[in-house]
């Protein structure tokens, strides 16, 4: 379980900060969409839900990725 990306499976450190990340959005990514589904409408909850996960699976990813070409880019100098 976990962020499995080429990038993170490469380098233990991209690994514990890739995942460092993803964990606090998707804490808080869960605690809004449980909070908006109580609140909004059925249709508009489930929109921003949508967009909730979208955010809480490109950032980790993304962020990933930058890290790991950080680390590629300090190792070739």
């Amino acid at each position: 379980m976990g962020i499995r990306t080429p990038w993170t499976l490469s380098s233990e450190q991209v690994w514990h900060k890739t995942h460092r990340l993803g964990s606090r959005l998707f804490v808080l990514g869960g605690l809004a969409i449980a909070i908006l589904s109580l609140v909004l409408t059925s249709v508009m909850a489930l929109t921003l839900m949508m967009g909730i996960i979208t955010i809480m699976v490109l950032v980790p990813v993304t962020y990933s990725w930058w890290l790991w070409r950080a680390e590629k880019i300090n190792k070739s100098i």
